[in-house]
């Protein structure tokens, strides 16, 4: 990931994408796309996350209701976590990217396009469970591991 004038950008090689933004903003959860999960349709993939982090259907679609994904976030801060989460986040968080890219064709041919390129959800907010940290270069990528995942399901 570059930044410039305030901006970031994904740094793009033949065999990596670092970071989700500029042409592939669409890899990030943030994107804007409907993505159903269990029942209810939310704005982004990062909506339907936050949403499995709870199980009371009420604060399910409450968070249908924030217009973005960043306010989906904040507003899941306030909410009864599930118990087991941090034992089934990837596992949810793999089902809302399968659900992306397989609802959103278009998204779904963007993803297959990156052929086998490695994602990598490079970052400057310190993220290293999802992503890589750009000022460390440490992290876990389970987003990025889990795009490239969904990326094989999908063209087989």
């Amino acid at each position: 990931m570059r930044v410039k004038d305030g901006k970031r950008f994904s740094t793009v090689t033949n065999t990596v994408v670092h970071g989700f933004f500029g042409d592939h903003r669409f890899l990030s959860n943030v994107h804007i796309c409907d993505v159903k999960v269990c029942g209810l349709v939310y704005s982004s993939a990062e909506h339907a996350y936050m949403a499995l982090k709870t199980t009371d259907p009420d604060e399910r679609r409450r968070i249908q209701q924030v217009v973005s994904p960043y306010a989906a976030k904040a507003l899941s801060r306030e909410f009864t976590l599930r118990d087991g989460w941090d034992e089934i986040r990837i596992i949810a968080m793999r089902k809302v990217v399968l659900a992306k890219f397989k609802q959103n064709k278009d998204l779904g041919q963007k993803l297959l396009s990156t052929g086998t390129k490695l994602l990598e959800e490079t970052n400057n907010w310190g993220d290293t469970f999802w992503g890589v940290n750009m000022q460390t270069c440490k992290g876990h990528n389970h987003l990025g591991l889990i795009l490239m995942s969904v990326r094989t399901e999908l063209s087989l």
